[in-house]
């Protein structure tokens, strides 16, 4: 499922493009590069401290339903690694999006 579509309804968008629209929002943002994305597709996601990296890690949280998100031990985490959570649905307000530690 990709973003609502300007009608309001969900469109669908292949992998492809739905990686290219978010890069166009990454970079209207203009974070400092490097930037490492996330996809956010399922009701649990596990980050793993071995896939971040010190820079900007984005996670473009895209899914029909609350979602909880759960970080790895702060011990386990690069002290550069920064985490950047994005509701790409923009249903947040219903589906809530809760990041919590181990």
């Amino acid at each position: 499922m990709g973003p609502p579509g300007r009608d309001g309804r969900d469109a669908e968008w292949d992998e492809e493009t739905w990686k290219q629209h978010v890069f166009t929002l990454l970079a209207s943002w203009n974070l400092p590069k490097p930037v490492k994305l996330f996809t956010v597709t399922t009701a649990t996601y596990t980050v793993q401290a071995n896939t971040l990296f010190a820079g900007h890690n984005v996670f473009a949280v895209n899914f029909a339903g609350a979602v909880t998100i759960t970080l790895p031990a702060a011990a386990d985490m690069d002290t550069h690694a920064m985490l950047v959570f994005k509701d790409m649905s923009g249903a947040a307000g219903t589906n809530n999006i809760t990041i919590q530690s181990p």
